[in-house]
């Protein structure tokens, strides 16, 4: 190779005379945000414009903002200052437009619904008529390589074909933008290598805008037409080189060429020199105390206090029963619904997704919807224990009353 393709290899992305449209833009976009009592600087300044089409790497340390970054793209995060649009819209627009897809650095499937079920999750939540959210489903899978695995769970596929439905998933309600953050980072090297070949075949086919976050350089090299290079905390975009490994795909091989290992290192070397809750604390407690006495202890002691107080008969009986059927779930309640996996709730939010949706979808569809599932039961039979207990003490009443009589 030439030291002139070397150069075109590796070079610093200019302005071209007809601006090119964007798909992001960020304009001093800066973000930070409390935790453990300090103020941590995620993003500083921000500037960056994202091409329609292209295929954009932040890479950077660990730490130095680039997921925040997406997050703050797909409207799950807010900047404290600056201007970020979306396909010339807010995030906020763009995630209620569903102008996107996500994908996270897990699958985040859930594990209740088929892979084809899992695909058509965003399209359930669009309204779709079922026909149409089986034939997108069907064809989507088919372009992961999945299609003959549409009935089986995510635990009966392995991480790499979890991790293509949730591509496929991402992609399945036409999105024009895919954001991608670290997706293949916990696979093995074969199966990322089997799934960069993959990926980069299904961006040329689709002409998607795509912002892959990774800390791979090899990675980032060879998917990407332009690498974004950040700084550490305070993220900050200190350089953006474009690719340039010719047109075409790109099979895994390239990467044992000189154009390649140039551009890896001169990627390697750029990067190198940039980085020489009032309610719950109230409350908590004593539902957790009330489960630590025993029953059998406290009720003789309501019945005595409330026989102090002039209340007899039922009223202790309800009483009793009530923490029967409600204390003794209630902390395992509070942990069921806390126990939501953030990255479901953060995916049902970029298919702007309402409350009753999420409910129905995430929580009452899941395992924890088992927790409220249970409640509920011990609610129903708590109150059959009540108007039981009502009943008796009427009945003894009256027989009281009709033998008094006599």
């Amino acid at each position: 190779m030439t030291a002139v393709g070397v150069a075109s290899a590796v070079r610093p992305s200019a302005q071209s005379a007809a601006t090119p449209v964007d798909a992001i833009r960020a304009e001093g976009v800066s973000l930070t945000f409390a935790a453990n009592g300090e103020t941590v600087h995620a993003l500083s300044d921000i500037h960056l414009r994202v091409p329609q089409g292209s295929f954009t790497s932040p890479i950077g340390p660990s730490g130095c903002g680039k997921t925040t970054l997406l997050r703050a793209i797909a409207d799950l995060e807010q900047p404290t200052a600056g201007r970020l649009s979306v396909a010339g819209m807010t995030p906020r627009e763009a995630r209620q437009s569903r102008a996107y897809g996500y994908v996270f650095q897990a699958p985040a499937l859930f594990p209740w619904r088929s892979a084809e079920r899992n695909v058509r999750l965003p399209l359930e939540l669009s309204g779709m008529p079922k026909t149409e959210q089986r034939r997108r489903a069907a064809r989507y899978l088919d372009l992961v390589g999945l299609a003959d695995f549409k009935r089986r769970f995510p635990w009966q596929l392995s991480g790499g074909m979890q991790q293509r439905v949730s591509i496929a998933r991402a992609l399945c309600f036409g999105p024009s933008l895919l954001l991608m953050d670290e997706p293949f980072g916990a696979l093995d090297e074969i199966t990322r290598d089997t799934l960069n070949l993959h990926l980069h075949r299904l961006w040329r086919q689709t002409g998607l805008t795509c912002v892959f976050v990774t800390h791979s350089i090899l990675e980032a090299v060879y998917l990407s037409s332009r690498i974004v290079v950040t700084s550490p905390r305070p993220g900050r975009v200190v350089e953006v080189i474009d690719m340039d490994l010719g047109p075409g795909e790109r099979p895994l091989d390239i990467r044992e060429t000189p154009a390649f290992l140039a551009v890896a290192l001169g990627t390697a070397l750029a990067a190198g020199i940039v980085h020489a809750r009032t309610l719950h604390r109230s409350l908590m407690p004593w539902v957790i105390a009330s489960q630590t006495i025993p029953v059998i202890a406290i009720a003789p002691m309501v019945v005595v206090v409330l026989g102090h107080a002039g209340l007899t008969g039922l009223w202790p009986k309800a009483l009793i029963a009530g923490w029967l059927s409600f204390f003794l779930v209630t902390a395992a309640m509070v942990t069921g619904l806390r126990a939501r996996d953030p990255m479901q709730r953060d995916l049902m939010r970029t298919y702007a997704a309402s409350g009753v949706q999420v409910l129905t979808r995430l929580l009452a569809g899941s395992y924890y919807g088992q927790t409220l599932q249970i409640w509920a039961a011990l609610s129903a039979a708590g109150a059959l224990a009540m108007l039981a207990t009502g009943g008796v003490t009427l009945a003894q009443a009256g027989l009281a009353r009709a033998w008094g009589g006599r």
